[in-house]
């Protein structure tokens, strides 16, 4: 009688081809996935300079809406400016885009005379998406570059509040909170 099947050789023998071919396969595709990533974000910050351009000639056409003047100008993606007197919130509470909106402390879009993204010298707009730096010299040239360096949340001895008329940090008040609940 003649047995069916293949050996115990044959078995590692297509084993080790497919871990050939994993090891050869795997790095090719992270590195699209990466590459992917980064144009995305790319496209993003595109897309959003976009946005604060058609913001811009919006603002224009009703200029009695808003009481400060958003032509040749630097304004922060994620903080509120002050100019001459005037707060101007961030482009992220004025601009509206879909998907992911920039992020980053010291992000910001250069907004020359005539309404357009640009600057004279420099990059016309610095930002975080998708956990890239992207840097745009004009509205429709932008390159991100490596990975955001990460920022840790600060731990609750940080954050600050006030609690029956007393400042103190979330941790305390907890402490506090757990003590009286115990």
């Amino acid at each position: 009688m003649k047995n069916k099947g293949f050996t115990l050789i044959e078995l590692l023998a297509v084993i080790v081809v497919l871990a050939i071919i994993a090891l050869i396969a795997i790095p090719m595709i992270v590195n699209v996935v990466g590459k992917s990533r980064k144009n995305a974000a790319v496209n993003s910050a595109l897309g959003y300079l976009d946005a604060v351009e058609k913001y811009v000639v919006m603002h224009d056409l009703d200029s009695k809406k808003y009481a400060y003047e958003l032509k040749n100008g630097t304004w922060y993606i994620t903080k509120d400016t002050t100019i001459e007197g005037n707060t101007t919130p961030s482009l992220n509470t004025l601009v509206s885009v879909k998907g992911n909106k920039p992020s980053g402390e010291d992000s910001y879009v250069v907004v020359n005379a005539k309404g357009k993204v640009g600057a004279t010298e420099g990059n016309a707009a610095e930002m975080i998406i998708g956990g890239y730096d992207v840097s745009c010299t004009s509205s429709t040239n932008c390159s991100a570059g490596g990975e955001a360096e990460a920022t840790s949340a600060p731990d609750a001895s940080q954050i600050g509040i006030t609690v029956d008329g007393e400042e103190t940090n979330v941790a305390a008040a907890l402490d506090d909170l757990y003590s009286k609940l115990s």
